[in-house]
């Protein structure tokens, strides 16, 4: 038996049985990318998510503030007016919404449009320290890491493709890149275990199949997925 089956064998013996974690149970980014307006998406998250005074999102005069646990008040630094050629595509042309708060890991979630496409970064709420990454957050059963993925298409600022990131530490550390490869997406199914995620790929000539990103031999792997 190959070390890919057993890790999928004992990853299912673990959790194939184990309920969801309710925190992230009613967090689905996909309900959002059925909105031709993405801002306007973003925009109903956010006012959902600010309507609920403990998550200490509050968007005062257009400018958006979290509260964080130590009472202090972030403002979140933002350019709603897209320069055209922006000279920094991070910095001078964006949009920050924060649409999702997860009080146990301690973070919140912004969904953030830049000049020409989209990313994603979580905000620590204890320290305000911000942390990009390309797509929404699917934590491990065991908190200890993440997977972020994006299947954009080619071009633009959007960064497509699969990232892992470990939680150890006090910040969100980057372990593991893999760029999408031409016309290449990926998409996250699942977690089949604490160190092993299912996923699928799809490319303009080729149906989706299915694809594993899982930790060996002291490094995460992604299996062939063709």
């Amino acid at each position: 038996m190959s070390i890919l089956a057993v890790l999928l064998l004992a990853g299912c013996l673990a959790g194939c049985m184990a309920h969801g974690d309710p925190e992230e149970a009613r967090f689905d980014p996909t309900l959002w990318r059925s909105d031709s307006d993405w801002d306007r998406a973003m925009a109903r998250s956010e006012a959902a998510l600010a309507a609920d005074p403990a998550s200490g999102v509050l968007r005062r005069s257009g400018r958006l503030e979290l509260t964080l646990q130590d009472g202090r008040t972030l403002a979140v630094a933002e350019d709603r007016a897209c320069k055209t050629p922006p000279r920094d595509l991070w910095h001078d042309c964006l949009r920050k919404y924060a649409i999702w708060h997860f009080p146990r890991r301690g973070f919140w979630l912004l969904a953030v449009r830049l000049y020409a496409g989209e990313a994603y970064a979580l905000v620590d709420t204890r320290s305000g320290r911000e942390t990009r990454m390309i797509g929404p957050p699917h934590f491990a059963p065991d908190g200890r890491s993440l997977i972020a993925v994006n299947a954009a298409p080619k071009g633009g600022d959007t960064v497509s493709g699969i990232e892992v990131w470990s939680l150890a530490g006090p910040a969100p550390e980057l372990v593991f890149y893999r760029g999408a490869h031409l016309e290449e997406g990926f998409s996250f199914v699942d977690w089949a275990g604490d160190r092993i995620a299912r996923l699928t790929v799809q490319t303009h000539e080729r149906a989706p199949r299915e694809a594993t990103l899982y930790f060996a031999n002291g490094r995460w792997q992604l299996s062939r997925p063709y």
